[in-house]
């Protein structure tokens, strides 16, 4: 059975354990001494000792096969003793003899120590640490792979893999081309390896140090088929063995190179400062010729702003093609996992630094979690909150200099040996640029190449785009360490591309294409001019082009007012002007930042409310950069200072936090009031409200009173304005027929009142107006509004005196509607349904008094029996002595018809029996039954029984107890 190089066993590791030796017969040199080591091995120790810090790689210190198995035997069991020698011959003997039967194997039996579990694991404990403290870029492993994972690292394709390896990079290289291998992120390149074939290869393609070493091979190849290294150079490279590419070139039969080798700049992932926001940036001019992919779909924009609530935004690496000579190429981007980082440096041209070790004096971007502590010399402004989907981060523009500690973020020194780009501070750029190139206005800039040596030695290649086309620099442009464009071949005006890539294979760039990279544009002098002074969100204002006439801006939230394209509008609440500069022929992105006056709200809200007040919660702050301001509050005339002084950063911005003004704001007793920034002369609305929840709702709440002022109502937010402007209307009585209305999208405290208010009107006013979401109303509320529907039909005259006790019963304890006026129509009703019940429990006494004004012709203006003050009672009384008193059958028969159609009750029953009896009198019987109706109480019953021809049982009391004239009793017997 084959055995897995894979195979390391974990076992506790005793340092100074003895190995146990093969026992062969004979004399062996493996148990020597150091002292008696032959010198061959002592003189081969010397020269590794010079080399060792000089090589990527420790498969450079490359050995002859039968020199591996010399110094091998040679070495025997002192191998845990002197780790730089057994490290080496195991980086060789890997090399070498990697095979079937795995790696230890074949490494024992060389050393002539026995291939035992113990063994391997002192020699692996010895080779792991000496690794670890020459810091040959160690990567830290777990696991079965733990020792030999790390010896194939520093060799790389063993030699009696590479004929295979060879036919994985061919078939790759087809696919992709070189340029598209090196784009692969590491999930996308793990799908091209081969699921058949040597575990032991692709055991180690499977591995990250497989892939960045492919990456690297194919950086190589690219170098050679771009034309800008030769073949003879490949052999030289470092960090390989020194066979290694003749062979590998042997294998793959290269191409000859192009001739016009095309570019197409690459992407940065960045941090916008003027909208704190995580972006990727493209070339403008490539975007518009729809030269990228985001996701396989074709770019539109040239900017890409990452959702920041939005976990899956932010990735390891991102899905990037771009198209050259008619192909989609990936192109690998290194992405920021916040939830998974302390901090983040950004820098304005790179971008995203993901590796703190390669940072370079100079202004970043700093965003980090918010507990970390940040050495305050670092420090030029901030810092300033970025919510993210994972928490808060506090972002700092720092400046990182020579000697700067950045021990916090695991940085022990600034590295200073890589070569990097850079130009003069007197450069002119272009302002509000937001391309992915640096524009550079009036001419084109010198460049500095710091570091230069190692271009100078040779492991690194200086390569320049003009026009489209790439070319290596010779050394002899660049060897006083800097660059005249215009002798290398770059047009003034015109854009290019200036960058470094590594000749050999370099641990710290493992796998990476460019070190360093600088892609520019340089047009005529020109500027973009609009207002330098603090505006308000509801102001228009005007951008004017300053340069050649043939220059012109197209700006997509703007209105030319020239021909020229010089001069544009641009409307309210825009904060930041995006277009386009057509300069030269050269498309450039622009992000024109308008010193607005605004506050920024965790969450995107544009009102703060009082509950936020206690919170701390951060507020940014922004206007003109490096200026002075106060925060003010508008909820009068004139604004007042809530806030001290302070001043905005070069960003022009500043944070804040509620708790800085809190009791200013509490102490005013405001219920709403609108931001404002600037100074006491001068103030700038911002489009930020204040809303204390609790008091606005209070205040509406008396709105229907002939008292209610307005005036608060003109400081709310937009937000807010038309949802009190509805309650207003509805208290107002408005019916607002056939509008609806969603509460659900209100804080909790106005939804709630929101559906009283909407649940009140329809029931209370009739007002035909609609609840979209589902009803919060409170439980009280519910049984009030059901209470004085169920009254409406009991006074209407259509149930009984049981159902109007049983609603006598049913009253809620306690009435609290919103408005007083909906409670005292409830508290009105309840008392007509009281009445009812009243009256019945008193109808002896109510028919005795009304009786007695009936047949005494009481003067109507001294009427006061319980009926007469009933509605329309009065009447009631003048249409039964009409009949009592003047026996006028048919006047009083026309007054009772007259009362029945308008009144309910009693009333109703006592006017029916009057036109009734007076249709009996008349010997109008067959009409008699058209004005009976059902539901008469017990007193009156029998009386209209009688008059219908039903059995009667009115006493005779009875008949006496009503005001009838005694030769019409006998209708009733």
């Amino acid at each position: 059975m084959e055995k897995s190089y894979l195979e390391d066993k974990p076992a506790p590791i005793v340092p100074d354990s003895m190995l146990q030796v093969v026992q062969k017969s004979g004399n062996s040199q493996s148990n020597r001494g150091f002292d008696s080591m032959p010198s061959e091995l002592v003189k081969q120790e010397a020269t590794w000792k010079k080399e060792i810090n000089s090589v990527s790689y420790i498969g450079e210190l490359a050995l002859e096969k039968s020199a591996v198995d010399a110094l091998c035997r040679e070495l025997g069991t002192n191998a845990a003793h002197r780790p730089m020698t057994l490290t080496v011959l195991a980086v060789n003997c890997a090399y070498y003899y990697l095979d079937n039967d795995g790696f230890w194997t074949h490494f024992c039996a060389k050393l002539g120590v026995d291939h035992s579990s113990s063994n391997t694991q002192i020699l692996g404990y010895h080779i792991e640490k000496y690794l670890k403290t020459i810091n040959k870029r160690f990567r830290e492993r777990s696991g079965p792979n733990r020792y030999v994972g790390a010896i194939l690292e520093q060799s790389g394709i063993t030699r009696k893999q590479l004929p295979k390896f060879v036919d994985f990079l061919r078939d790759l290289g087809r696919r992709y081309k070189w340029d598209g291998v090196l784009g692969l992120d590491y999930n996308r390149y793990r799908l091209q390896i081969p699921t058949v074939g040597s575990k032991y290869l692709l055991n180690f393609l499977n591995d990250e140090s497989g892939w960045e070493f492919v990456k690297d091979v194919a950086r190589h190849l690219s170098q050679r088929e771009r034309g800008l290294v030769e073949i003879s150079e490949l052999e030289k490279v470092k960090g390989y063995h020194p066979s290694f590419w003749a062979e590998v070139t042997g294998l793959l039969k290269l191409s000859q190179p192009k001739t016009k080798a095309k570019n197409v700049p690459l992407p940065i992932l960045t941090f916008d400062s003027a909208s704190s926001s995580i972006q990727l940036r493209f070339d403008s001019d490539c975007t518009r010729k729809g030269m990228y992919r985001l996701d396989g779909k074709i770019l539109i924009d040239s900017f890409y702003q990452l959702n920041r609530s939005i976990e899956t935004d932010f990735k390891d690496s991102y899905n990037i093609e771009v198209l050259i000579d008619g192909s989609w190429l990936p192109v690998y981007l290194q992405g920021w996992i916040p939830k998974n980082s302390e901090f983040a440096f950004f820098h304005e041209e790179k971008g995203y630094i993901h590796d703190p070790n390669r940072l370079k004096p100079g202004n970043y971007w700093l965003a980090t979690k918010r507990n970390m502590l940040i050495p305050e010399e670092l420090i030029l402004t901030g810092p300033e909150t970025l919510s993210l989907y994972c928490g808060y981060f506090s972002v700092y523009e720092v400046c990182v200099a020579q000697g700067s500690d950045l021990s916090v973020f695991g940085v022990t020194s600034i590295e200073s040996t890589t070569p990097d780009l850079s130009y003069a501070g007197v450069a002119m750029r272009l302002e509000y640029s937001a391309d992915a190139r640096t524009v550079f206005t009036g001419q084109l800039p010198k460049i500095q190449i710091n570091n230069s040596q190692s271009l100078i030695d040779g492991e690194y290649i200086l390569v320049a785009d003009a026009g489209g086309i790439q070319k290596r620099v010779p050394l002899e442009f660049f060897q006083n360490s800097s660059i005249d464009l215009e002798s290398i071949g770059f047009k003034f005006p015109g854009k290019g591309s200036l960058w470094i890539e590594a000749t050999g294979r370099n641990a710290t760039y493992a796998g990476e294409r460019i070190i360093d990279r600088l892609d520019f544009i340089a047009i005529e002098y020109c500027k973009i001019d609009g207002p330098n002074y603090l505006i308000s969100c509801d102001d228009e204002v005007e951008l004017e082009l300053t340069g050649p006439d043939t220059y012109t801006l197209e700006l997509s939230e703007g209105t030319q007012i020239d021909e020229g394209g010089h001069r544009w509008s641009v409307a309210r609440n825009v904060h930041i002007v995006e277009g386009i500069l057509h300069a030269s022929g050269i498309s450039i992105r622009i992000a024109y930042i308008l010193h607005r006056a605004n506050l920024i709200f965790p969450g995107a809200t544009d009102t703060l409310f009082t509950e936020d007040l206690d919170s701390n919660l951060p507020i940014i702050a922004e206007g003109v950069p490096n200026s002075p301001f106060s925060l003010y509050i508008a909820a009068s005339t004139p604004p007042q200072k809530i806030c001290p002084p302070a001043y905005f950063n070069t960003a022009g911005h500043h944070e804040l936090s509620t708790s800085s003004f809190r009791d200013a704001l509490l102490s005013q007793k405001i219920i709403t009031g609108r931001f404002e920034l600037g100074r006491p002369d001068r103030t700038v609305p911002t489009n930020n409200y204040y809303l204390n929840l609790a008091s606005s709702c209070a205040a509406i709440c008396t709105a229907d009173s002939e008292d209610y002022e307005t005036t608060w109502m003109e400081y709310l937010s937009p937000t807010f304005s038309s949802s009190f402007r509805l309650l207003y209307d509805l208290a107002q009585g408005c019916t607002l027929a056939g509008m609806s209305v969603g509460s659900n999208v209100l804080p909790q405290p106005l939804a709630v009142l929101t559906d009283a208010f909407v649940a009140c009107a329809q029931t209370l006013d009739g007002a035909q107006i609609k609840l979209t979401n589902q009803s919060t109303l409170s439980h009280n509320v519910k049984a009030i509004l059901e209470w004085y529907k169920e009254s409406n039909v009991v006074t209407k005259g259509i149930d009984d005196l049981k159902r109007a006790k049983e609603l006598v019963a049913k009253y809620p304890i306690v009435i609290d509607l919103p408005l007083s006026r909906w409670n005292v129509q409830v508290e009105t009703k309840f008392a007509e349904i009281h009445n009812i019940v009243k009256l019945e429990e008193h109808l002896d006494e109510v028919i005795e008094i009304w009786a007695t004004e009936v047949k005494d012709g009481v003067r109507r203006e001294n009427y006061a029996g319980h009926i007469a003050n009933l509605n329309h009672g009065a009447e009631l009384i003048d249409s039964w002595k009409l009949y009592f008193n003047h026996n006028s059958a048919e006047k009083s028969y026309r007054a009772a018809k007259k009362i029945i159609d308008q009144s309910d009750g009693l009333v109703c029953e006592l006017a029916r029996l009057l036109a009734m009896t007076m249709l009996a009198k008349l010997n109008q019987t067959e009409e008699i039954g058209f004005l009976y109706a059902k539901g008469s109480n017990k007193f009156l019953a029998p009386f209209f029984n009688a008059l219908l021809g039903e059995n009667s049982e009115v006493t005779e009391d009875a008949l006496n107890r009503l005001p009838l004239r005694s030769e019409d009793k006998i209708l009733f017997r």
